[in-house]
């Protein structure tokens, strides 16, 4: 009885799930859609933009005193996803009324304050509804992380086709069905709110959040890990932006892209299959991805055969795609101790901090191929250092 209770809870939370990623993929390829053709937006305005949506994240770390003394995730977590609706329902009114886009900017912003809020709590939430069996979340982690992966290439792919029958306002209300179902899932499933401790501390909130980050580096290796990620994803997001420029310093028409996204995509395809397949403990996984994916990455600024290129962009992000798993499946092992919540805005934090210092870099300095090389020198010596910090080496 209690297992058919746990696949019914990991069903709700999965198509719950994949109904927002839906709704997030239509609204996010209509809104990037909506501000050039109605707003007629220039590279650097887009670039403030993306800009101004970060800076929620990086701070999401101040929200953690807040979030722990939340006793009722579920409905939070209700409360959250309703004004993520209202705010797509208010884009839509200000695109089809072609308000001043200073409104837009506001409202961006705030999506980036609700989406970490709302991304901590689902963090949160996983246990609850699993009855915090480890064995059951990780088997959640291997289906959201292979069925998310598939989603976003499947919606952004069904997306670009629709925007051929419909206009980009079309497009936008089409992710509105798509979100209320996210809603109703959530309300459908049922948590064991004995698991949920919330904390009962009267210390000001300087004081408490000092204690969570401090309770937070204190698992060494997972802590090490994620700040390395952090710094990682930064210096990747800032190399696939720069991709067009390496195309064109190889004299190879823009055009081609297409192939390289299509690439990266089918390589974190592959990588999310395998994922659940790999068994290795998550320091010692780390260090093998860190000086294979490095090594691969590096070498593909050096060879100088285009196919050997496209087999090297293959293999690093197959890694790429297997390693998300296995980081969230630490998180759930490594983080017990600590409310998911607390640890989800203080990883948001740490991903934006790099995520707009490397975004910053651009704009003093834009050499791909030495980046390139730089960068993935220093994840190689990163899979080093860790592989020389493991006991068993």
């Amino acid at each position: 009885m209690c297992l058919t209770i746990y696949k019914v809870s990991e069903l709700i939370y999965f198509l719950s799930g994949a109904s927002d990623n839906i709704g997030d993929s239509f609204y996010n390829v209509a809104l990037l859609l909506g501000l050039v053709e109605v707003y007629h937006i220039k590279a650097d305005a887009l670039s403030l933009f993306a800009l101004l949506g970060m800076i929620p994240s990086m701070f999401a770390f101040l929200y953690s005193p807040l979030l722990a003394r939340i006793k009722r995730t579920k409905e939070w977590l209700f409360i959250f996803r309703t004004l993520y609706l209202v705010l797509v329902v208010l884009v839509i009114i200000s695109f089809y009324y072609k308000v001043a886009i200073g409104y837009i900017y506001v409202y961006n912003i705030l999506f980036s304050m609700i989406s970490c809020i709302q991304g901590a709590l689902q963090m949160r939430l996983v246990p609850e509804a699993l009855e915090n069996d480890s064995e059951l979340i990780e088997r959640s982690v291997d289906i959201q992380y292979f069925t998310g992966n598939t989603l976003d290439i499947l919606s952004n792919f069904v997306a670009s086709l629709v925007l051929g029958l419909m206009s980009y306002l079309g497009l936008l209300q089409l992710s509105l069905p798509f979100l209320v179902l996210g809603i109703i899932f959530i309300v459908q499933l049922k948590t064991s709110r004995a698991l949920l401790q919330p904390t009962t501390e009267k210390l000001p909130p300087l004081k408490s959040l000092v204690g969570y980050i401090s309770k937070f580096f204190k698992q060494k290796q997972a802590s090490q890990i994620i700040v390395i990620e952090a710094f990682l994803s930064g210096a990747l997001d800032l190399l696939v932006t720069l991709a067009p420029l390496y195309l064109i310093s190889l004299h190879i028409d823009v055009k081609w892209l297409g192939l390289v996204i299509a690439v990266q995509q089918a390589a974190d395809f592959t990588g999310a299959l395998l994922a659940p397949y790999v068994s290795l403990e998550h320091h010692r996984f780390f260090c093998i991805d860190y000086i294979f994916s490095g090594t691969a990455f590096l070498l593909l600024f050096l060879v100088p055969q285009l196919y050997l290129k496209l087999i090297l962009l293959f293999l690093g992000f197959v890694l790429i795609g297997i390693s998300g798993n296995i980081f969230e499946k630490m998180i759930y092992k490594e983080y017990r101790q600590l409310d998911f919540s607390i640890v989800s805005t203080l990883i948001t934090s740490l991903y934006s901090f790099f995520g707009i210092i490397f975004l910053l870099l651009t704009q003093v300095y834009s050499n791909i191929i030495v980046l390139g090389i730089v960068l993935n020198i220093l994840t190689l010596l990163f899979g080093i250092a860790i592989y020389h910090q493991s006991p068993n080496s």
